[in-house]
């Protein structure tokens, strides 16, 4: 062979050499990044259902720690005589009312098994704040 038909050859060697070389990492790199496509809008799934799932259930049960709190303080000042009778039945109603309200929007969320626990401890505060009502309501002994 001539010495100019061998340099040929070895140009057209090493030239697809290296066309084959980056053959090879763009196939590799559309792999990967098909590879993380697929993963991204996997975690973009799942952040979609934490926002419309988990953050609606937050905001309610921020709301029925409000309605309590609300209660609790009815019945602090109600004890402490700072508000009459008729106010004290004012706020329990409308925060009993909103209450309930908002353990049937959470019962839609997550269902009736967990929020047994929620009713119950609703029911033992509902039992506590009348019973208040009763004592209050009593004439005083002299």
């Amino acid at each position: 062979m001539s010495r100019e038909v061998w340099s040929i050859q070895i140009k057209r060697s090493i030239n697809t050499k290296i066309m084959l070389g980056y053959a090879a990492m763009l196939i590799v790199i559309g792999i990967i990044g098909t590879s993380m496509y697929v993963k991204s809008t996997g975690i973009s799934m799942k952040n979609q259902a934490f926002v419309d799932n988990t953050l609606p259930l937050l905001r309610l049960t921020e709301e029925a720690t409000s309605l309590l709190n609300n209660l609790h303080m009815a019945a602090f000042a109600y004890y402490g005589t700072t508000i009459t009778n008729e106010d004290f039945d004012e706020r329990y109603t409308s925060n009993k009312e909103r209450l309930n309200k908002n353990l049937a929007a959470i019962k839609l969320v997550i269902g009736d098994k967990h929020t047994k626990t929620l009713k119950q401890s609703e029911n033992l505060a509902l039992i506590e704040l009348n019973n208040l009502k009763q004592s209050m309501s009593n004439s005083p002994i002299n």
